[in-house]
């Protein structure tokens, strides 16, 4: 996550927060959301605090999460 962030010239501060299911940027598959956010002490960046849950249902067209129908594909939503 850090590199893709790093890669993308994304700078976290204080106040902000990342989530994302996307498995070519955190490593596992849709159904694992992952929430992170920078940890500050003063002005320096100490840290990073990340909570990832799998999920049985993110949501789609059929129960589970797991449509036989479904196409790969990539898009950017910023």
């Amino acid at each position: 996550m850090l590199d893709w962030l790093s890669r993308e010239g994304i700078e976290l501060g204080r106040g902000d927060a990342v989530i994302l299911n996307d498995p070519y940027i955190s490593g596992t598959h849709l159904n694992d959301v992952m929430v992170m956010e920078p940890i500050y002490i003063g002005d320096r960046l100490v840290g990073y605090v990340v909570n990832k849950a799998h999920h049985v249902d993110v949501g789609g067209p059929v129960p589970g999460s797991i449509n036989p129908g479904a196409r790969t594909y990539m898009r950017r939503v910023w």
